[in-house]
Formats: structure tokens, sequence, C-alpha cells
């Protein structure tokens, strides 16, 4: 049985059990959200929705087969009436042609959620190109509303996003084009003047990468170019309160020798040319790497205006990871510090995880230090443990599975606000706890899932409803042709 999960790898902020509110936050900049990247589609994260419930269905099974697979999923809570079923269906169409097809509809007595994706994978022999549609759509339940200040506010999202990935190779020569549109309808809450407004606008977001490499004897020389543009308008009277983006061009030298990589560039960033540098080196079981590189990264927020204010920041990253992989273990470190012109901070990740006969472990540690000013996160912990009593010693597995999040916060969470984050609090530290046991029979799991099992009450800020225990059962069929 194979697993396929995006969010693994950074900050997963749960404000409620189904996911209305879960945000999805970069490790390195814990306050800003994740873009969600899916197959080729690049799902703008800068404007402060929540995204973690625009991802499809995790898969259970391999893709990359050329076998027709198709997945049903079930959970569900009848004290609640939550439904959520997913069905995802992969099919060889010829033996170069394969496609992905994946559909949810989520409801918590009424429906709250839907989606829908396709992708189309095709390969020759010196080209791979590969095709995304995803349409979403989402809305606050009554039953279940989490502002405790305004509950008539309620947010609401519809997003059709598309996309295309192609690669090249011939000979020396590899290319590599990305682009994704995402037109979307917010509805949403803003805090102009204190006085919260209802607001209804319209999003336009336009991912375009580029990549070729040409290698010589010894070294390769690339030249890269990533375009992004955002455009956001009234949904009424077509005013646009945001038309704007940035254009990066980079072109360098890389090498790869057996233990050691390194590549140096120049990018230009706002009409500057800014140099940027990587180094690794690979030494058995151990890897020491260290990068210098400066970026544009995008956000909206709140203001004395009534749609905000989107602020393209430049940042300059320095990083040294160190990584150790020793059969079935894996670690790895990130020391690092960014700065931007109005803020700096040093960051320590530490991640690994462990699999062996009897149990797995997966645990992540985020720590932020030296602040001018605060993030929202202070510090995160995610530790997963899974146990398998009986692990190949029958035809079914059984399992269990415990999982931690813990929470340093620094600022307040304001969910009737643009912004993640809002005012500077006393560090508030918050638990959860989530708990699943079941059977594994190959091609069929049934497990029972509670999160929040330890305490009936989590508190991530008195704007928001207490964070309650949810138990539903989840049923995942797999069928094979």
């Amino acid at each position: 049985m194979f697993s396929n999960t995006n969010f693994s790898d950074n900050i997963n902020l749960f404000l409620d059990p189904i996911n209305i509110s879960t945000f999805v936050l970069d490790k390195y900049h814990p306050n800003y959200q994740l873009d969600l990247n899916y197959y080729s589609l690049i799902i703008d994260g800068s404007v402060n929705m929540p995204l973690y419930h625009i991802d499809p269905e995790e898969i259970y099974f391999d893709y990359e087969s050329n076998s027709s697979i198709s997945q049903l999923s079930f959970k569900q809570n009848k004290n609640d009436k939550y439904f959520n079923t997913r069905i995802a269906a992969s099919s060889a169409i010829n033996e170069s042609t394969k496609s992905i097809f994946q559909i949810e509809s989520k409801s918590l007595i009424d429906n709250i959620n839907q989606n829908g994706f396709l992708n189309i994978n095709k390969k020759y022999e010196n080209l791979t190109f590969d095709v995304s549609y995803l349409y979403h759509y989402d809305e606050e339940p009554n039953q279940y509303n989490l502002n405790l200040e305004n509950s008539q506010l309620l947010k609401e999202n519809e997003s059709f996003v598309s996309g295309y990935s192609l690669k090249y190779i011939f000979s020396n020569l590899f290319f590599e084009s990305d682009f994704s549109i995402q037109t979307s309808n917010h509805v949403r809450s803003e805090s102009y003047l204190v006085d919260y407004q209802y607001l209804s606008y319209n999003q336009r977001t336009v991912v375009n990468s580029n990549l070729l490499h040409y290698n010589f004897k010894n070294l390769t020389l690339f030249i890269d170019n990533k375009n992004y543009d955002i455009i956001l308008e009234d949904d009424s009277n077509d005013f646009g309160f945001v038309d704007t983006g940035y254009n990066i061009n980079s072109l360098g030298l890389s090498k790869d020798s057996d233990n050691i990589q390194f590549k140096i560039y120049a990018r230009l960033i706002n009409d500057v040319v800014e140099p940027g540098f990587e180094f690794n080196y690979e030494l058995n079981d151990f890897k020491f790497g260290f990068e210098n590189v400066k970026y544009n990264r995008g956000i909206l927020i709140d203001n004395q205006q009534i749609y905000g204010e989107y602020i393209l920041t430049e940042y300059e990253k320095n990083n040294i990871n160190l990584s150790y992989t020793f059969k079935k273990y894996n670690t790895s470190i990130d020391l690092g510090k960014i700065k931007s012109s109005n803020n700096s901070y040093n960051y320590f990740l530490f991640a690994g995880d462990l699999n062996s006969k009897l149990f797995d472990i997966e645990y992540d540690y985020f720590k932020y230090f030296n602040k001018l000013e605060n993030l929202g996160i202070d510090e995160y912990m995610n530790i997963g443990f899974c146990i398998y009593p009986l692990r190949s010693k029958y035809e079914f597995e059984l399992y269990g599975k415990l999982n931690f999040n813990h929470y340093v916060i620094d600022r307040d969470i304001n969910l009737l606000t643009m912004d993640v984050f809002n005012e500077n609090i006393n560090k508030q530290h918050t638990q959860l706890y989530s708990f699943e046991f079941g059977f594994n029979f190959d091609s069929f799991i049934i497990s029972y899932n509670s999160k929040n099992l330890l305490s009936n009450n989590v508190i991530f800020s008195d704007s928001i409803v207490p964070f309650k225990r949810f138990d539903y059962i989840k049923i995942i069929w797999i069928f094979k042709d």
C-alpha cells in the first residue's frame, strides 16, 4: 500500500476537526501559507484562504504502475452527520499514456466541500507531458461556526485551477516548462477600520517557469525564469485593488560529481543582479549542504483600506543542512537565517523518520528565534508513532497510530481578518492529539479515528470556538483490474 501527502514536511495549523480552516504554513516562513503543488498545478497561498481541504484524496496505490486501479475512501461520523466520500481511479490508456481522476464530496448535514481533479501524463522517447485540472468548492457550515465574535461571517471559496508540465531531453540539452493558472472567487471578512466587512472578490493567479540546461563535459550551464502575476478585483463592480507580480531570471553554472555538487548563479530581482550559491557534499551516509539565495514572497494583509494591501517582500536566506541516512533511519537538521527589509530571524528545523519491523516513527521540530518581529509560530513539534504488533505474521495487519502536534504561538489567530496571525500576545502553548487503530487487508483498510482524544477543549484563540473531540470511522477500498 502506498500513501501520498503534500504537507508532512511543513506546519499544519489544525484549527478545527474537519479541516475547514486548516492552514499549511511554510516551515521557513511560518507567517506565510505555503503554495500548494499538486502534479502540474500550483495553488496560490498568498491571499491566506485555508488550502488544506483543496488537496485531493490521498492515494494508497502506485500511480506509476501501468495497471488500472481505483480507490474508494469513506469517512463517517453519524452523531454530527459528517460524511466524506472520495474516489480515485488511475487508468493506463496505452503504454505511453496514463490518467488519474479524483473526486470528493464532504458534508456536515449540508454539503460543504467538493473537489474534482484530472491528470493526464504522456511519455514519448525524449518528451514527458503532464496536464492537470482541479475544481474546488468549499463553504463554512452553519453547524460548525468557528468565529465567536461574529457568527454571520462565513468563508466561501470556489476555484478553477489548470496547468501543464513539459520536460524534454535531447543529447546534452534538458528543457522544462511549467504553467499554472488559478481563477477563484473568495467570500470572506476583512477587519476594515475594526468594523468587519463582508467581501466577495475574484482572484486570478498565473505562475510560469522555464528551465534550460546544457551539459558540457564537466559543467552544466543553466538559464531559468519564473514569472508570477496576481490580480484581485471586486466581484460586483470589477474594481481592481491588486494587480502586481514579479519576474525573476537566473543564469549560472552547476557541477555534479560522485560526492560534490555545487551551483553558482546570478539572479535578477527588482532590476538588481543578486548572486546565489549552493553547495552539497556527501560522504558515505552523511550529507552536508550550504546555500545563499534571494527571492520574493507576496502576502495579502489587513490595513486601513477595505481590501487590505498586497505586499511583495524580498528575502535572503542562508541555510546549512546536515543529514544522515542509514538503512531505515533518516534525519536532517537545517540551521539558517532569513532576513528582509523589516524582519530578521534564525531557525532550527529538525526532522526524521525510522521504520522498523514493529513500529514507525516520524518527527518534526521547528524553532524560530532572534526575531525582530514575531512570526505567529514560535515553535512547532509533530510526532507520529505507528505500531504493527502482528506485522508479516498474517495476511492482514493490525495497526495503531498516535499523532501529537504542539504549537507555541506568539501572535493571535483571528479568522475574521485577511491575516493568518494578528496582534502580538504572550506565548500560548497548544497541543492536539489524534489516534487511529484498524486493520489493513492489503486492498482494504478499516479504522477508527479520534482527534483531540486527551482533552475536550483546545484553545487556539479567544476569538475561535475551542477544538473539541471528533471521532469517525474510515474505510479505504482498493480495486484492481
